[in-house]
């Protein structure tokens, strides 16, 4: 606000300073006192640009801190974006390694991997060109590659927190929680106060039904940095899956107030707040994580879950079609929406959207069950039939269905249709 500040002050005092040249001379053969008259207006002009400094300053200082962050992160761009068109040493490993990382900051993904490969030509055993090159491949989508390369940074420098961190969040990514759990261990071995480790251990935990761990692993996480939010946060979404309600509220909204730009801790407090039954609390909720983040997809999907159950149908499709297009492996927006069409009797449309779903997730017993149901009601016998048995195979023995569906094959396969 520096330039901004500057302008207005020159802006009063010329102003202010001709005002009372003028008055001065208009008076000066008058009045004997007219210069200490003059003295005095001088003496209120540098009270009302003091004033006007003073009133600046607060403003800026009372600014909310997320509109400063972005000013920050603003002139971190422009910096970057600087040095990225700076020519850079052809024979040094590091040059290269230091702008593929800056390449990796503006999601030059293809570039950032382009540099590290140099590096890694110039610099065999170049550990940290190893583990960026493995970030930038993880972000891509490419697991197995970016893996090889957490492993072998690994095996060129087994002592750095950063690559056991790195490679941790990749296996949990891959859905290797045990394995990316030890990883996160020599991470806290080496740095006992390691947030993102004891945070990331912790969803860890929470993936693999751990949750009084997951609960001690976030528990550290505030203790080392009481305003963490989003340790509040994933210690609020275990407390939500043990149905401690009021807990998880609680730590959802100390997340929200320490950061209000937390798109997972509106989306969680609003799946809460659902859940109890409070559904246009919850929709504001998924109203704000979409305001953030447009792309969210599964805002969307819990806002039209929201509002199947307020009785909105077609407002609900509206959103789990949302939430498929930006996320088009959305396996349970399929199954939600079809269900849905179930209910309206457009069964030709859920049976697109069931199938949709099987396809992306074979291994869900229900979509079977729902599927063969919709055959059954469509009359097509010998397809609800499979379906069905399908479901059986699938689903666990204690799942209340499993004597309703034997009786429904029984009646499928004794009627005249099959």
């Amino acid at each position: 606000m520096s330039n901004t500040v500057l302008i207005i002050n020159l802006i009063v005092i010329f102003f202010g300073a001709l005002y009372c040249w003028l008055d001065y001379k208009k008076v000066e053969a008058k009045d004997p006192y007219a210069l200490k008259k003059l003295a005095k207006k001088s003496l209120c002009l540098g009270l009302i640009i003091l004033v006007l400094n003073f009133a600046i300053h607060l403003i800026d200082y009372f600014k909310p801190e997320e509109e400063l962050a972005t000013k920050n992160d603003i002139v971190r761009l422009e910096a970057i974006l600087s040095k990225l068109s700076e020519p850079i040493n052809p024979n040094s490993a590091e040059a290269y390694s230091n702008r593929g990382v800056m390449w990796l900051e503006k999601d030059e993904i293809d570039k950032a991997i382009n540099d590290f490969n140099k590096a890694i030509k110039l610099k065999p055993n170049y550990a940290i060109a190893y583990n960026n090159r493995g970030a930038a491949r993880g972000k891509k989508g490419d697991d197995k590659n970016a893996l090889d390369d957490f492993n072998k940074a690994i095996n060129l420098k087994n002592n750095d927190e950063t690559i056991y961190l790195n490679r941790g969040i990749l296996l949990s990514k891959m859905g290797e929680y045990n394995r990316a759990i030890d990883d996160f261990n020599r991470v806290v071995k080496i740095n006992p106060n390691s947030i993102m480790a004891y945070n990331r251990r912790g969803d860890a935990w929470f993936e693999v039904g751990e949750n009084d761990k997951a609960i001690n692993d976030f528990n550290k996480v505030i203790e080392i940095n009481p305003n963490y939010d989003n340790g509040y946060y994933s210690r609020g979404r275990v407390r939500l899956e043990l149905n401690e309600n009021a807990k998880a509220i609680d730590d959802f909204n100390k997340a929200i107030q320490l950061n209000n730009n937390n798109e997972n801790a509106y989306l969680n407090r609003g799946i809460l707040l659902s859940k109890m039954g409070e559904y246009n609390r919850g929709i504001d909720d998924f109203n704000r994580a979409i305001k953030i983040n447009p792309n969210f997809d599964k805002a969307f999907y819990n806002r039209g879950f929201a509002l199947n159950d307020k009785g909105d149908t077609e407002k609900a499709i509206d959103d789990l079609s949302k939430a498929i297009q930006i996320n088009p492996n959305y396996g349970i927006a399929y199954s939600k929406r079809a269900f849905i069409w179930a209910v309206k009797g457009k069964n030709k449309k859920a049976l697109n959207d069931y199938s949709k779903a099987i396809e992306i997730n074979p291994d869900h017993a229900i979509n079977y069950y729902n599927r063969g149901v919709t055959y059954s009601l469509l009359g097509k016998s010998e397809k609800a039939i499979k379906d069905l048995k399908n479901y059986l195979k699938l689903a666990k023995n204690e799942d209340k269905r499993v004597e309703i569906v034997k009786n429904m094959i029984k009646k499928l396969e004794s009627s005249h249709e099959f």
